[in-house]
């Protein structure tokens, strides 16, 4: 839909009106929509493969204890940061679209295992904040 959307924006401007502050700050609002789903996107198959074929079948709130357990074992410790994340990772497994500072939460409450894997959800992270603008 959002990329329909910046479709629609490119064809209604003209070649004037294409290089116009406005027109390029509305694909711009777009583009960082799309960012910001495309990011989520990629969370939610990174968690997805902490199950197994027969756990995927089960209810969402099952499936993000199971999640939580694996990816955020770390949050044994910390109850309400546990909570919090098999929260989110249940609403993001049921479809529903997370804000930017929920996104942001998952992917800096998860275990990051390898340091590579961690430095890009970090920075996944702060790529967040910066498409959402959030200040």
């Amino acid at each position: 839909m959002l990329s329909l959307g910046k479709l629609s924006q490119v064809a209604q401007a003209t070649d004037q009106t294409l290089d116009s502050a406005d027109v390029q700050k509305a694909i711009e609002g777009v583009d960082d929509a799309l960012d910001l789903v495309n990011t989520q996107r990629e969370v939610e198959t990174q968690l997805r493969a902490f199950l197994s074929a027969t756990e995927m079948r089960q209810a969402a709130d099952k499936q993000a204890e199971l999640i939580t357990a694996r990816a955020a074992s770390g949050l044994a410790s910390q109850p309400a940061f546990g909570l919090l994340f098999a929260t989110l990772v249940a609403r993001l497994l049921a479809g529903t679209s997370l804000s930017p500072e929920d996104l942001v939460d998952v992917l800096t409450l998860k275990v990051n295992g390898e340091a590579q894997q961690s430095e890009g959800d970090f920075a996944a992270a702060l790529e967040v904040l910066v498409r959402a603008k959030v200040s």
